[in-house]
Formats: structure tokens, sequence, C-alpha cells
């Protein structure tokens, strides 16, 4: 019996001490994730000791970078201002070394709309706003968070010295976790109330640029899918005075031509005389080039003759103009895309902004077209996870052999090893995703039928940000196989919880270092070095006014508004996905949005031409775009504290999400970007006389010159005067001008109105 009691004592022991190795497992697992969860990221380099010198080499080379950019900056700019202040009137920027600094910082939202259009203001709105969200985080989170990981935590980091001020030094079970589900609610309450109040400070200002928009844009429409027999300007035309309306309503309409092998052989005769203008500049005989652009220009006449003579070049597609703005938002009303009527009737591009080459596409051919489009972009999304991950960890020097030669530096000089690990893979991360904005473009462009840059650019920013949410946010949690995890989580919906919260805590170390790398991409960005390296290449060659002319605008698919934005959106989303975990994130983040503050509003007011602008469409994506993302906090979050504290933390977190969805909901209920409204138009209508008297003149006057016609350029005559974008910068600010006084004016009309 009593050998019987001693063994049985034995196993209560042994089971005992069985649990508790099994708990010790448990939390070890919960810590890094399990086996399966570590390999699937080789990677992104997860926390480790090493993580503050990497932390602080990045930092350091960062800033030298940037300081050094901005030196480049201020030596070049006088020098070759052309490319630095060409924008800018005669002595409007300052000379000195750090006036243009205070010039750039102290611009108003105005100031920037009036010279580069309201989405370029609203751009630098966004920084205005993402600096005010990250003050309201970083300043209390770092200053209640940081000092109470660091001293109640319970040393759960040990020697990893730069995640003592993270959640990482908080042992599971801590009571710190309260706070931090109290933080949760008090990180959505300020991103959410910030937006929303932002978006409804936007809305008078797109009301604004809706009803300043200049004639004949403001009563044009863009007409797509014409019924057979409806594709000649009469047909249009009778479409909907007779058809619709009942009444005459059409004061133009211009239906698009097939115009393929037109601008083929106008291409050819550019490429003539610009090796004519080449060779006079280098003293060359021209008879033979100009015998040539002879035959090209008369083989153009005979090729625009026989295209204006014929219908049988018409394609399904017009631009409409009414007489009154008011019928033209009624036909965009019952002809929108989503009502499914036998035509599509949208508002109209800005003219500068329209690619002509683009809208007289074959229609026949574009279906299969956008779904071999389609096909590319989802295979450049499932093929890019290998290659993120190999150009990762050949940026990651760990343990090496003695017959590697990076062994002498690994013994001799670590200091330099660890430089290397926390600056290159995040570098190499940034470069390899700067590469995708051109991929996508290229495809767009090739497949899709983009009928105006403004629409190009759009949707480069809503996939371009989906690529960086997936390929920099997730890239942790995603690992090897995008394909793989995606099945894994519709399989079970409730593994993205312990998948974020078991990767993302992990890689706090990883997301410094990237925060700090992108110091350095505001630096390149103003000195513009692509445009300067053009310039000085044809400058000898074509002159400084030409140069000029060929140099800019810049890349628009890497450095448009919509790879900007989409950039921008990620530089606000990931210090707000790790703002709790890691606090000093917010800081860090600080300094990216203070220098995109300095250089972008200089690019937009002092060097950069004026583009299209839509109106604020891509600020309001950009909104859209962080309110989404800020979904991936709470549930981040939710599982943390499910898995360290409790379900009843967890759930406090994850009840946030109710007043998410309540503001969210509320935006979209509230804030239409749509063609203005019935009502507005009767004010504008009552408001604006005096506003377009003052305006018509200048309108007669660009009329003359031909900018104000949406018609397919390639169909004028070769003496035909320069489009709209092409105008003066003079010229153009004199319409602005004119704009804004005829705005005050009606203004003060309406306010005497008003008083009587």
């Amino acid at each position: 019996a009593a050998s019987a009691k001693a063994a049985a004592e034995a196993n209560a022991a042994a089971r005992a001490k069985a649990s508790a190795a099994a708990a010790a497992a448990d939390t070890e697992a919960r810590k890094v994730g399990s086996t399966k969860d570590k390999a699937a990221m080789p990677g992104v380099k997860q926390n480790s000791p090493e993580g503050l010198g990497e932390f602080i080499g990045t930092v350091t080379t960062t800033g030298i970078t940037v300081l050094a950019c901005f030196a480049w900056f201020c030596i070049f700019r006088t020098r070759f201002a052309l490319v630095y202040e060409g924008e800018a009137e005669p002595d409007e920027v300052s000379k000195t070394w750090f006036g243009w600094m205070y010039q750039s910082w102290n611009l108003t939202l105005a100031e920037i709309e009036r010279e580069a259009g309201l989405d370029h203001a609203m751009f630098i709105e966004f920084i205005r706003l993402s600096l005010r969200i990250l003050l309201r985080l970083g300043i209390p989170l770092f200053g209640i968070l940081a000092p109470c990981h660091f001293f109640l935590g319970g040393d759960a980091a040990g020697d990893n010295k730069l995640s003592w001020f993270a959640v990482a030094n908080v042992k599971a079970g801590s009571d710190l976790f309260w706070l931090h589900a109290v933080a949760v609610w008090y990180v959505v309450v300020i991103v959410m109330t910030a937006v929303y109040n932002a978006e409804k400070k936007f809305m008078p200002l797109r009301a604004q640029w809706l009803k300043d928009m200049e004639t004949p844009r403001c009563n044009t429409v863009y007409v797509e899918d014409l019924p057979e027999g409806y594709w000649t300007d009469a047909k249009v035309k009778e479409y909907f005075d007779e058809g619709v309306f009942g009444r005459q309503v059409v004061k133009k309409v211009n239906v698009l031509k097939q115009t393929t092998d037109l601008i083929f052989l106008q291409k050819r005769l550019q490429k003539i005389q610009d090796a004519i203008q080449e060779a006079q500049a280098k003293s060359m005989p021209t008879d033979v080039l100009k015998d040539q652009q002879k035959a090209a220009l008369e083989n153009v006449k005979v090729e625009r003759k026989k295209v204006l003579s014929s219908d049988e070049h018409n394609l399904p597609l017009a631009f409409v103009e009414f007489y009154k703005r008011r019928d033209k938002v009624i036909a965009v009303k019952i002809f929108s895309a989503e009502d499914n009527e036998e035509i599509i009737v949208s508002p109209p591009p800005d003219i500068p902004d329209i690619v002509w080459d683009n809208i007289n596409q074959d229609p026949t051919l574009q279906v299969g077209k956008d779904l071999t489009g389609k096909a590319l972009i989802v295979g450049l999304f499932f093929a890019f996870m290998p290659l993120v991950l190999f150009i990762q960890s050949v940026g990651r020097i760990e343990e090496v052999s003695k017959g590697n030669p990076l062994y002498i530096i690994q013994e001799n000089h670590p200091g330099l090893i660890i430089m290397w690990n926390g600056l290159v893979g995040s570098l190499a991360l940034s470069v390899l995703m700067g590469l995708i904005p051109p991929v996508l473009t290229m495809i767009f462009e090739a497949f899709f039928k983009m009928a105006d840059k403004s629409h190009t650019q759009l949707l480069l920013q809503q996939w371009y940000f989906t690529f960086l949410i997936i390929f920099v946010v997730l890239v942790t949690a995603v690992g090897n196989s995008l394909f793989a995890t995606l099945v894994d989580i519709l399989k079970k919906p409730d593994r993205l919880i312990w998948l974020l919260a078991r990767t993302l805590p992990y890689s706090t170390h990883f997301y410094l270092c990237y925060m700090a790398v992108q110091w350095g991409v505001e630096g390149l960005a103003l000195v513009r070095i692509a445009q300067l390296v053009k310039f000085a290449a044809f400058l000898p060659v074509f002159g400084s006014e030409r140069a000029k002319e060929l140099v800019e605008p810049e890349d628009q698919a890497a450095q448009g508004i919509g790879a900007r934005s989409a950039r921008l959106s990620l530089l606000l989303v990931v210090p707000l996905v790790f703002c709790t975990l890691a606090p000093s994130i917010s800081l860090i983040s600080l300094v990216n949005f203070a220098l995109a503050r300095l250089v972008y509003s200089y690019l937009f007011q002092f060097a950069e031409t004026t583009k299209g602008d839509s109106g604020g469409i891509h600020w309001s994506y950009q909104l859209k775009s962080v309110q989404a993302s800020l979904v991936i906090f709470i549930v981040l979050m939710t599982g943390v504290l499910f898995e360290r504290k409790s379900w009843v933390c967890g759930g406090i977190a994850a009840s946030s999400g109710i007043y998410w969805k309540y503001m969210f909901d509320k935006g979209l209920r509230e804030f239409k970007l749509d063609v203005i409204g019935f009502t507005e138009l009767r004010d504008m209508e009552a408001d604006l006389g005096v506003h377009h008297q003052m305006y018509e003149e200048m309108q007669k006057r660009f009329q003359s010159q031909g900018a104000f016609a949406y018609r397919q350029p390639e169909l004028d005559a070769d003496d035909a005067p320069k489009s709209h974008h092409l105008l003066s910068r003079a010229e153009q600010k004199a319409a602005q001008r004119t704009k804004a006084e005829g705005a005050t004016a009606a203004a003060v009309a309406k306010k005497n109105r008003m008083c009587a």
C-alpha cells in the first residue's frame, strides 16, 4: 500500500511537472508564434538585442542623407533655377539658405490651391492632419505607456534595450494590459473624430471647386456606350434634345473618332522636327530632313481630311455640352454607371488630363484587354511576396561561416554589420515597393481604357496602397505565400486575429527602422535628381526653355499625386497600427510628415508644373484608406489582449469597433463628392451672376485661343492655337485671379441681398 501510494504521488508530481512544462511551452509559443508561423517570416527580421544599435545606425545614416539632400538643394537651386524655381515669379522665392523653408512651411492652402489645384492643396492638408493626429497620439502614449512599460512591465524584454519602452517588455497577465484596452479606445476616437472633422471642413472647398469649374467643363458630360445609329453629332444631339429632355438643351457635340493612324503619322512628323532642331543646334545640314518633313506633313493632312470627312471612323463616345448646368446635372444623375441604362454619362475630365490616345481604342477589343490587365495585377500580387522575402533575406547578415568574405567584417567590425542589418532591410523594401507604381501604370495604360490622367492616378493610388498594406504592414503575418495565407484565413476566419497577434508585435524594430528610412525619401524628392540630370543633358542641345519643357512634368507613375498619396497614407497607417505596441514610432513618424510638409509645399508652389485637378478625390480616398486600415489596429490589439491578459480585456478593445463603424457610416452618409446638387445650383444661379459676368471676357479670350474645347487635338490643323494646359503661367494666374475676384464679388452680392 505504501509503495502504491508513493507511486501515485510520483505520478501526480510528474503530471504537475508536465503541465507546468506545457504551460511554459504555450507561453513561449504565444510569444513568438507557432513553429509554422515563425518559419513563415524568413524575410522580416524579428526583434533582437541588436535592435537598438540597428535603429541608431539607421537614424544616423538617414539623417546624414537628409542633410546632404538639403545642402545639395540649397547650393544648386539658384544655379538651376528652371529646375527648382521654374514655376515661381521673379524674386518670389527667398535666396537665403533657410528662407525657403520658412516660406514653404507657412504657405496657406488657398495659396497652394491657387497655384497647384485643390488636389495638391488637400495633399498638403493630409500632411497637416497627420501631424495633428500623431501629436495627439504620440505625446500621451509615449508619455504614459512607455514609462509604464519600462518601470512596471516586468522586464520581459531582458537585454533587448529597444523593447524596454514597448509592449514586449510587459509580462503576460500584467494589469498594464487594462491600460492598453483603454488606449485602443483613445486611438480610435482620436483618429475617427479627426478624420470626420477634416472631411467636414473639406466639403465647402469641394462645393466651391465645383461652382468655380470653368466653361465648358461645368456644362459638359462624357458619354459612353452610345447605341448603334447614334454615332454622329446630329444623332447624339437628337438623343438628348428629343429623346430625353423633350426640348433644346444641347449646345455642342463632339463624337470621338478612331485616329490611331493619324496619331502614328503625327508622331513620325514630330520625330523629324526634333531631328531638324537637333541638327540645327549642331550646325549640321538639314536639307534631307526638311524634305522628309514636307512629305510627312502632307501625309498627316491627307489622313486628317480622310478622318474628318467620314463617319466610318466614329466611336460610341462623345463629349456633350449643354446650355445650362442644371441639364448637365440631370443627365449625369439619370445615366450614371450604377443605373444600368443603355448609355453611361459622367462628368468630364479636365482637358489637360485627357489621354486622347487611350480614348480612341477599339471597343470590341477592350473587354479582353480588361480581363488580361486584371489577371496581370492579381498575378503580380501573388508573385511579389517571394521577391519581397528574398530581397529582405539578402539584406540581412546573420551568422556567417569562416569561408565567407563577410566573416572578417563580422569579427572585426560588428558595428557595421549591425548598421547594415538595420538599414538595408528597410531600404531594400522601400526601393522594391517603389518599383510597383511604374509596373502598375504600364498595366493600366496597356490594358485598361484610361480616359484621363486623373483616373489613372486614382486607380494607381488604390492599387498601390493595397500593395503597400500587404507587403509592408502585413508582410510579417502573410509569410511566404499570400495565396496559402488567404486560403487558411477563409477556412478559419478567427485565425486572422491570432496571426496578427503572434507576428506583428515581434517585428516593431523593423518598422521603427522603416519609418526612419522614409526620411531620406523626402530629401531625395526635394533634390529632383531626374529632372536635374535630364535638364543638364538637354540644355546644350535645345536651350533652356525647350530643355525645361522636356524634363517636365516629373515621372507621374512614381512621383504623381496617386503614388505620393498612397505612400503618405501608408506613413500614417504604420504608426497607427503600432502606436501602442511601440509608442516611440509616433514620434519617429512626426519627422516624416514635418519633412514632407516642407518638401512638397515648396515643390507644388515653386518647382513643379500645374497638373490636372480632380477636386480633392485623392484626399477623400486617403481618409477612407486610413479609416479602413484602423481595423487592422483594432484586430491586432484585440488579439494581443486576448492572448496576454483575458477575453474581457480583449473585448474592451474589440468594442471600439462599434464607434469605428458608427463614424465610418456617418461619413459615408454625409459626405458626397458627386456633382453639385440642385439646391446649390439654385443658390449659385442666384448668387454668382456677378462672377460669371466678370469671368466672361477671360473665357472668350481663352476660347479664341482654342483653349476650352473637348476636341481631339490631332484633328486640329498644324497651326491651331495651343491648348489650355500649354497656356503660359501668367495667363493661368490671370484667369485664377479673375475667378477669385468674381467669387469675392459674388459673396458680397449674396450678403447684400440677404441684408436687404
